[in-house]
């Protein structure tokens, strides 16, 4: 069985993956992309494969089919971008200033 989590450093990712080896242990391999205004190496709990990019990338698609393939029985899709709790208006903002630097 394989899972892909596209925001898997996020707080629902996050929740998302840990749900994922609860319910399926070590039967699921788990697929996690997370992506922020830059690249740094990053240890994310319970996945068996990590990657950054921006999903909205062509790019970053064939690289996730590159690792682990095009065919998943679980996606579970929630990226964010920001700080929770701040409007998504002026998280964008901030994430896109951000980009910038």
């Amino acid at each position: 069985m394989k899972a892909l989590v596209i925001g898997a450093t996020g707080v629902a990712g996050s929740s998302a993956i840990q749900a994922l080896r609860q319910h399926f242990g070590d039967t699921v391999n788990i697929t996690g992309l997370w992506y922020a205004s830059k690249e740094k190496t990053v240890d994310i709990e319970g996945v068996d494969s990590a990657l950054f990019g921006d999903i909205a990338n062509p790019e970053c698609v064939q690289n996730i089919i590159a690792d682990s393939g095009s065919d998943y029985d679980w996606c579970f899709f929630a990226t964010a971008l920001g700080d929770v709790g701040f409007p998504i208006d002026e998280a964008n903002q901030d994430f896109e200033e951000k980009k910038k630097e």
